[in-house]
C-alpha cells in the first residue's frame, strides 16, 4: 500500500510540474511571434517533417512549441543553395495584360544533386531533405526568367546544348546544359524558400514573397 501511495504522490507531483511548465512556457510566449529559426531543428539537426491534423509539413519538428509557426509559415526561408544543374524546363502561359499566349512563366532547373542551408546552419541534401516518405528525394527546383540574366552575367561557363524539345509528361520546354554546379544565395533581391510541404523550392524575385 505504501509503494501505492508512493507512486501516486510522484505521479500528481511530475503531472502538476509538467502542467506547470506548460503553463510557464504558454504566459511566456503569449502575444510574441516566435522565430522558427529558434525551433526549426536541434543542434544544427535538420527537421525530418510531420503531420498536424492530418497534413504534411516538412518543416515541422514535432513540438507543440513548433506547430502553430509552421502552419502559418507560407515559405520557409533558407541561405544558400547549390546545384548541380544539367538543363532546364521552361514553362509558358497566358498573360492577360501582355495581350499573349505564350509568356515564360517559370524555369524549372533539371539538377543531379543539391544541397541547401538553413539560416542556422541545418543542411539538407537529397539523402535527408524531408518527405513523406523518408526516401532519397529531389524537390522541384523553380526560378523565374530572371535567372538567365543571372547565368549569362555570373556563370559564362553555363553553355546550353542541343535543341529545345517538349517534355511529354509535364508539357514544359525542355533544353539541356553542360553539367554546371551553381551556388546561390540572397543577394540582388534573389531569395531560396521552400512551400511548407518542401515538394517546391524556390529560387526567385518574388517567389517567396508571402
Amino acid at each position: 500500500m505504501r509503494k501505492i501511495i508512493l507512486f501516486l504522490n510522484l505521479f500528481l507531483v511530475f503531472n502538476l510540474g509538467f502542467s506547470d511548465l506548460q503553463n510557464t512556457i504558454k504566459n511566456h510566449y503569449s502575444n510574441k511571434t516566435i522565430e522558427l529559426s529558434v525551433i526549426e531543428k536541434r543542434n544544427n539537426v535538420p527537421v525530418k517533417g510531420g503531420y498536424i491534423d492530418g497534413k504534411w509539413y516538412a518543416w515541422y519538428d514535432g513540438t507543440f512549441l513548433g506547430k502553430e509557426e509552421v502552419m502559418k509559415e507560407k515559405y520557409h526561408r533558407f541561405k544558400t543553395l547549390e546545384i548541380d544543374v544539367i538543363g532546364v524546363e521552361m514553362e509558358y502561359g497566358k498573360d492577360e495584360m501582355l495581350k499573349s499566349d505564350r509568356v515564360l512563366k517559370d524555369i524549372y532547373l533539371k539538377v543531379t544533386d543539391f544541397k541547401v542551408i538553413d539560416f542556422n546552419g541545418a543542411i539538407y541534401t537529397k539523402n535527408n531533405y524531408p518527405n513523406e516518405k523518408n526516401e532519397t528525394f529531389i524537390p522541384a527546383i523553380i526560378t523565374d526568367e530572371s535567372i538567365n540574366r543571372f547565368l549569362v552575367d555570373n556563370h559564362k561557363n553555363v553553355k546550353f546544348i542541343g535543341t529545345e524539345r517538349k517534355n511529354p509528361k509535364t508539357g514544359r520546354t525542355e533544353l539541356d546544359t553542360m553539367p554546371t554546379k551553381l551556388v546561390l544565395n540572397n543577394s540582388n533581391g534573389f531569395k531560396i524558400c521552400a512551400t511548407s510541404n518542401g515538394k517546391k523550392l524556390y529560387y526567385s524575385l518574388w517567389k517567396c514573397e508571402n
